[in-house]
């Protein structure tokens, strides 16, 4: 069981919880809104937000697939911490071809990870001169990220070193998109999909949205 949410290892993440649902963000139909997320485990790849009706039968993978999400425009945004304020626009790489299902929306990760096998993990803060795998969208952010120093890797980091990974890898990657039309008002899921590029891996996370009428 997870700490104060007794939710048991495995539990189907398309059922209810067994706990107070938290309060939905509000989206108005054709608003624009923001996006973000974090890195802890640089492992390049790119990423896609979607959404699915908390009406439908199932929420799973071919219903996010369904309701693609496009953000907009070529910048995306890096916010150091909780405040707005500190935010520089970097370039996004975004596509259209190629991508699945066809003609969705995928955007790359923009924070390149080090030139290695493992992507810079063991090396030390900023993967101790490295070359990044392309041109980091701001001098010198590029690296593994917070997990740097992951033990199961053999990693062996100083505290002083940890502590500089952390406050270096501090920041949100903040995207902007027009809440479309074509939805209906209503409670929905938002999935924010993560492929992986150095692992067979796809991470996930999600979060509850409320569309409303403009």
């Amino acid at each position: 069981m997870t700490s104060g949410t007794k939710v048991a290892q495995g539990y189907d993440g398309r059922d209810p919880l067994p706990y107070s649902t938290p309060v939905p963000t509000v989206w108005r139909r054709g608003a624009e809104v923001e996006v973000g997320w974090s890195i802890t485990a640089n492992h390049g790849g790119g990423y896609a937000y979607r959404l699915c009706p908390k009406t439908s039968s199932r929420v799973e993978e071919a219903c996010f697939q369904t309701h693609h999400l496009s953000l907009k425009g070529d910048l995306s945004w890096i916010q150091h911490g909780n405040d707005t304020s500190k935010r520089t626009a970097i370039p996004a790489l975004r596509l259209t071809d190629g991508t699945h299902p066809k003609g969705s929306q995928w955007t790359r990760n923009p924070i390149p990870a080090c030139a290695s096998e493992l992507g810079g993990v063991g090396h030390g803060f900023n993967c101790s001169g490295l070359p990044p795998q392309f041109p980091p969208p701001l001098p010198g952010l590029y690296g593994f990220g917070k997990s740097e120093c992951f033990p199961g890797r053999g990693a062996d980091c100083t505290a002083e070193q940890k502590a500089r990974i952390v406050a270096f890898f501090n920041f949100n990657i903040i995207d902007k998109l027009d809440v479309p039309t074509s939805l209906v008002s209503g409670d929905y899921i938002l999935s924010f999909r993560y492929d992986s590029e150095q692992t067979p891996q796809v991470w996930a996370n999600c979060a509850d949205i409320k569309l409303v009428d403009a």
